[in-house]
């Protein structure tokens, strides 16, 4: 007779396949696809995500207004999903069938805001030199404008980025690795790298840096040590995929302006802890508010224009992605190419196990001491039941007491006055020690 188990009477610590999930009981109401049930956790559909983030505890009713405004906003929201995962939808379609680059007036755009971005500079640069030279405003107050100017350009530069030094990795200590790498290139038909930098996160980086534009490969030693062979070769292929990938993102053109962009964001963030302190004057305290106003307004501006910035590269950044992982595939497999991604998905886990590994205690070693005195006579091993010794075998003396072998256990068992060692020895043997002048 068979016997069926609730679900309540699992063990929701037990292993296995019961464990893992049940078998498909249920459908899901939109597409219909089958369903893998599991008691802890959270029921969704991989197929069309319903159900991924699952809703909230039941929280006050809502007045009819306030419902009205809510359900408008999830669906809202609901379209806005939509529209993007139909968008990623059609890139990704574009790319497998390479019927398309993607090169359409929202890239166009993306280059004109750039240029936009490099005149701003270029202008600011150009008014300090006018104001210190006293072409435009002769006079000891131009030159002081004039030296504010300059410095304001000096941070509205374009930014190239710097190669990294710390985790650098020459060609001479690793002539394997570059010797990957050269082939990786050479499959890719991209130019070869010149530095590796390894560091310690979970990720892998490819990047054209400083003015003699260096191409540097950043390798995260996490990431490099769990993945297979050709899972490794894959994180290869698709970072120096980039470089014949046709991401414009990365270009000096347009990456140097996004950089500058950031650089801009960061330099006008308003500082609005000196004014709430109240340990500055009244005077003070009305020019830092009404600095902090400007820096607000100019700060929201160019927020905006990087969102706007990301959103213009947003289908051609999907397409280099695409591009990068199809050539990933083609060196490797489709089945590497997929382990590689699945290990990235998991860096929370991983950082998860690391602090958890820095926050269990560790034991300090206890320091050895000298060598004890042995008069050169063995100790056969008791056996496992009694665990008694059994003195005087070989020792040739008369026979003293015998005790059971625990940790307060340290009287010596035979006329030498020798006792047993500290720790049960795993060579069959036990060595009679003796304290020195006993012999």
């Amino acid at each position: 007779m068979s016997t069926t188990e609730a679900p309540g009477d699992r063990a929701p610590d037990a292993d296995g396949p019961a464990a893992a999930g049940a078998s498909p009981t249920e459908r899901c109401p939109e597409c219909r696809s089958a369903l893998v049930v599991n008691e802890r956790f959270p029921t969704w559909c991989p197929n069309c995500e319903w159900n991924l983030i699952p809703p909230g505890p039941a929280a006050d009713p809502l007045t009819p207004r306030q419902q009205r405004r809510a359900d408008r906003a999830e669906r809202r929201d609901e379209a806005v999903r939509r529209d993007l995962r139909n968008r990623s939808e059609q890139v990704f379609t574009l790319v497998s069938e390479g019927g398309s680059d993607l090169r359409d007036r929202a890239t166009t755009a993306a280059y004109a805001l750039a240029g936009v971005v490099h005149l701003v500079s270029l202008t600011v640069l150009l008014l300090g030199l006018g104001l210190v030279t006293g072409l435009l405003l002769p006079g000891w107050p131009g030159r002081i404008l004039g030296v504010i100017a300059l410095a304001v350009a000096f941070q509205l530069r374009p930014r190239l980025g710097r190669p990294a030094r710390d985790g650098l990795l020459p060609r001479a200590a690793a002539p394997t690795l570059y010797e990957l790498v050269d082939r990786v290139c050479e499959a890719a038909g991209a130019p070869k790298v010149d530095t590796i930098v390894v560091d310690g996160d979970w990720n892998a980086s490819f990047a054209v840096l400083g003015l003699r534009r260096r191409r540097q490969l950043t390798i995260g030693l996490p990431l490099w040590t769990v993945l297979s062979p050709q899972q490794r070769v894959a994180v290869l292929a698709h970072e120096i995929g980039h470089c014949v990938n046709g991401d414009n993102r990365r270009g000096l053109w347009t990456g140097s302006a996004l950089n500058a962009l950031v650089a801009w964001y960061r330099l006008t963030l308003p500082d609005w802890t000196r004014s709430r302190s109240g340990s500055l004057g009244l005077i003070v305290m009305i020019a830092d508010a009404l600095a902090n106003r400007v820096l607000w307004v100019l700060n929201r501006t160019v927020r905006a224009l990087v969102l706007l910035m990301n959103r213009l590269w947003l289908r051609s950044g999907q397409a280099a992605e695409y591009r990068a992982d199809l050539l990933a595939v083609r060196l490797t497999s489709v089945a590497d190419t997929r382990g590689t991604l699945t290990a990235l998905l998991h860096r929370p886990t991983f950082e998860t196990v690391l602090h958890r590994q820095r926050a269990v205690p560790r034991r300090r070693p206890r320091p050895a001491g000298p060598p004890r005195p042995t008069c050169g006579r063995r100790w056969p091993r008791p056996s496992a039941p009694s665990r008694r010794w059994r003195p005087n075998a070989g020792c040739g003396r008369p026979p003293g007491r015998t005790a059971p072998w625990t940790a307060r256990t340290r009287r010596p068992t035979c006329g030498c006055g020798c006792s047993p060692p500290p720790r049960p020895s795993s060579t069959g043997t036990r060595w009679c020690w003796t304290p020195a002048g006993a012999r």
